[in-house]
């Protein structure tokens, strides 16, 4: 049975993505062809253990728990020890102060070549402040998930694929609602609430590089873990 061939029966999302990219990495073959080798590649990627790392073995032993209890092969190929990463991201919560100055250094990117304005990325820090969302999950909201009337966003398909909803305050409600005036009319209830100038969706990486600066204006703190832009790792860990 190949690799390919058993992708569909599995439901969850995440499962069916990480099949179908472990399939392009060894080739569509019998799976006891798959050695432990190139299974220990796929698994290694290019750089240091991260959480990733366990994400895919954990979809990787399930996957071949199925395969082995009907048969489809009888080879383990997994390494039987999980690596823990090498760091650990230690989250910061801003205090109310370092949050004024960010928002007051929110300034410096008004520029034309800059995809952000700034009251877009305002409005999209007081989001991740009021809210306590991650950055992904803040650019990925359209206007149908934000009910201003209740004071609720819908975070759809989040971490682990969950939805929830998460509330916010009054003072939120009417940021947000200040915004939502300034946006083009015309939009769908589909649309994404952040957009560029040039009205396309905020990429994650536009909104990471432009936090670098501003923390840097700012002087506030900035962690660091690995190569990654610190941004998201701020962004995430902004709470009230």
């Amino acid at each position: 049975m190949s690799i390919t061939g058993k992708q569909s029966e599995c439901a969850s999302v995440t499962e069916v993505r990480t099949l179908k990219s472990f399939s392009r990495f060894v080739g569509d073959r019998p799976l006891p062809e798959v050695t432990a080798d190139r299974v220990l590649a796929f698994l290694a990627g290019r750089g240091p253990v991260t959480r990733f790392w366990e994400r895919k073995h954990s979809v990787l032993a399930g996957f071949y728990r199925f395969a082995m209890a009907r048969g489809h092969t009888n080879i383990w190929p997994l390494p039987r020890a999980v690596p823990k990463p090498t760091e650990a991201f230690v989250p910061y919560i801003y205090s109310r102060e370092e949050i004024g100055r960010l928002l007051d250094a929110v300034v410096l990117i008004d520029h034309p070549r800059c995809p952000i304005d700034p009251d877009t990325y305002r409005t999209l820090l007081l989001r991740l402040y009021g809210a306590g969302l991650r950055l992904g999950e803040a650019l990925s909201l359209t206007l149908a998930d934000v009910d201003l009337e209740e004071g609720v966003l819908c975070v759809r398909e989040s971490k682990f694929y969950k939805t929830r909803l998460a509330p916010i305050g009054h003072d939120l409600v009417r940021i947000l609602s200040q915004h939502a005036s300034r946006r083009r009319e015309g939009q769908s209830a589909e649309s994404l609430w952040f957009l560029t100038r040039q009205s396309a969706p905020v990429a994650l990486q536009h909104a990471e590089r432009v936090f670098t600066p501003i923390t840097r204006q700012s002087e506030c703190r900035v962690r660091r873990r690995r190569a990654a832009t610190s941004a998201s790792l701020c962004m995430t860990s902004v709470t009230v």
